[in-house]
């Protein structure tokens, strides 16, 4: 009898760790783009304006850190550098968490759909995504002015915030379904030997 319930919980942990994530990378955050003394800087899924006060060499991380902490300074660390600043403006861009769905079987953060400050003109800023869209924002209010796709003006990503799908809890109950199922049919092939 406990011989029976061994190969069925060996079967299921054989089976759990084959469908574990097999492929691992990160994603680092694009350089930000130091213009007129602002900094303009992407992360994620949102863009920002900070302006600079101080500008630190990598190495002088401690004597940056200290700084920050005495004062209510932002901190970008960027191209080896640390700019310390006030934020202006933070607009955030879209929701599309991933650029091309969730795959479980890839890192999650090689998956993320990243924004990306490509450059800064007289009145905008031009960021990119993964999903190859282009949003220019206003370079003085961040505003979003507009977003083009293919060549095409579209419609702001944050209007149409997609309501209630998450695509990683679809996934978490098909991988409960399957776990199910494999452990009723280890359980239907150990009685049948039996």
């Amino acid at each position: 009898m406990k011989n029976k319930y061994l190969k069925v919980a060996l079967l299921s942990l054989t089976i759990s760790i084959i469908t574990m994530p097999i492929s691992y990378g990160k994603i680092g955050d694009c350089p930000a783009i130091d213009q007129d003394g602002v900094l303009y800087r992407s992360h994620d899924d949102y863009i920002e304006a900070i302006k600079i006060n101080q500008v630190f060499d990598y190495k002088e991380k401690d004597k940056a850190e200290s700084l920050e902490l005495a004062t209510d300074i932002t901190s970008v660390y960027s191209q080896n550098k640390i700019y310390h600043g006030k934020l202006i403006w933070h607009t955030q861009l879209f929701t599309e968490r991933y650029f091309d769905g969730y795959n479980p079987f890839v890192e999650a953060d090689a998956q993320w759909n990243i924004s990306c400050v490509k450059e800064v003109t007289d009145n905008s800023v031009l960021v990119s995504d993964n999903m190859e869209r282009e949003f220019y924002v206003d370079k003085q209010t961040g505003k979003l002015l507009k977003a083009i796709k293919d060549g095409k003006q579209i419609a702001n990503p944050m209007d149409k915030a997609k309501a209630g799908y998450n695509l990683v809890s679809n996934w978490f109950i098909i991988g409960l379904v399957l776990l199910l199922i494999s452990g009723i049919f280890a359980v239907a092939v150990l009685r049948k030997k039996s």
